[in-house]
């Protein structure tokens, strides 16, 4: 509320009658007590301070400075007579009686405050009490519950003692009792000890005894199985020598079955040579001039004697090919100085026969074309005459002078011999 409207209320009409400012105060105090409580007011201390500092202060300062936001209280009269207003006397009066109904009221409201708050503390430290000592309560009964059991365990635990101090007094007899059987059974033992110990030496003396005859049974034992071993080892040895003898007797069988095949063998192929000596000299005879012909086993054990090193190898009917290992021997017999000569000047070369050449071919180069076809044998050879190189298998041929005669042959020397010979 501002300075001017205080001192607007502080003078006029108020001043003029003080039963109506008395009963809007009285109004104003009813109101405020049905709807709101005033704020609780300073200390007493503040209170003095404030209103010395007001004292040289008119009173609506000091109601701004002290309840400047709060609802006053009405101001109540001390009586109800009336009030004889003398000019600035009455009204300086009036003012001193309401700054110490002020006071007075501010007071009486700071002890109503006062007192509500006491009244709440006391309340409230009543009501801590009452909780310090119901938890108090709580506690001493949960120990005393506690206690009562304990006592209960101390008890049962004594009469448990009480028991077992029986029984071990019981069992304290019949160890006593037992232990006088022990003893007597000690003795017992004792005596017994004596005569196993005597037992023990005659058992010793006999053990002794049984020990050197083990041992002497352990010599005749290895004696033994040394007498055994060097029997079985004679009797394996004996067996050796008898399996290797049959084994001997086993291969020498072997080697005479194969000698006997191999001899079945040569026949076959003499019988087969003798048969192709026979054609060969029929083909002979339908020739016209029969001194020119040679003797076809001379021409066969030549071919078989030597050997060519260096020409052609083979008999497989192909003409200037080279046929890879069949061992095939070639030779020539001496030829006379026609043939000698047009082989020299390289208009005939000799050459392997071959089934494609014709007997007039031949003829026209002077040569007669014999081949022998025959597998030449291993060793064993059945015939001396068929003799050959070991190890040699394969084909002879020989190329023959065709229309000389036999003087011409005797005389001439042939360099082609001397050259394959070397």
């Amino acid at each position: 509320m501002s300075r001017a409207v205080l001192k607007k209320r502080s003078s006029g009409a108020s001043l003029a009658d003080p039963d109506l400012n008395i009963r809007r105060m009285e109004n104003r105090d009813q109101r405020s007590r049905d709807d709101i409580q005033p704020h609780p007011p300073e200390t007493t201390r503040e209170m003095d301070t404030q209103i010395e500092e007001g004292d040289g202060v008119t009173l609506p300062e000091v109601i701004e400075k002290t309840y400047a936001t709060k609802k006053r209280s009405p101001i109540k009269a001390l009586n109800n007579s009336p009030v004889v207003i003398d000019d600035f006397r009455a009204k300086v009066k009036i003012h001193q009686l309401q700054t110490e109904l002020m006071k007075k009221k501010m007071e009486c409201d700071y002890l109503r405050e006062e007192a509500k708050q006491l009244t709440d503390e006391l309340k409230f430290e009543r009501f801590m009490l009452k909780k310090k000592t119901n938890e108090a309560i709580g506690t001493l009964q949960e120990k005393n519950k506690e206690m009562t059991k304990e006592n209960q365990d101390l008890r049962k635990k004594e009469l448990e003692a009480k028991k077992t101090l029986g029984e071990l007094d019981k069992s304290m007899g019949n160890t006593k009792a037992m232990l006088k059987e022990a003893e007597d059974k000690m003795d017992t033992v004792e005596k017994e000890k004596i005569r196993a110990m005597a037992d023990l030496e005659e058992l010793r003396s006999v053990n002794r005894r049984l020990l050197v005859e083990k041992r002497e049974a352990k010599v005749a034992e290895v004696e033994a199985s040394h007498r055994a071993s060097e029997a079985e080892r004679v009797a394996e040895e004996e067996l050796k020598k008898r399996q290797e003898a049959e084994k001997k007797q086993e291969e020498l069988l072997e080697q005479r079955e194969s000698m006997k095949k191999e001899r079945d063998d040569v026949k076959e192929v003499y019988t087969s040579l003798q048969e192709q000596i026979e054609m060969e000299e029929n083909k002979r005879k339908e020739f016209p001039a029969v001194s020119t012909q040679t003797n076809v086993r001379s021409c066969l054990l030549c071919s078989s004697d030597r050997e060519l090193k260096a020409g052609h190898q083979g008999g497989n009917g192909s003409r200037g090919k080279t046929p890879a290992g069949n061992g095939a021997g070639r030779t020539q017999l001496p030829s006379v100085k026609a043939v000698r000569r047009r082989r020299s000047s390289g208009l005939m070369q000799p050459h392997p026969p071959y089934d494609d050449i014709t007997v007039e071919e031949s003829a026209e180069d002077g040569m007669l074309n014999i081949s022998i076809h025959a597998p030449w044998l291993l060793k064993h050879q059945a015939d001396p005459y068929m003799a050959t190189p070991p190890g040699y298998y394969g084909y002879g041929y020989a190329v023959l002078p065709y229309g000389v005669d036999d003087d011409e042959l005797d005389g001439e020397e042939d360099s082609t011999v001397d050259k394959n010979d070397e």
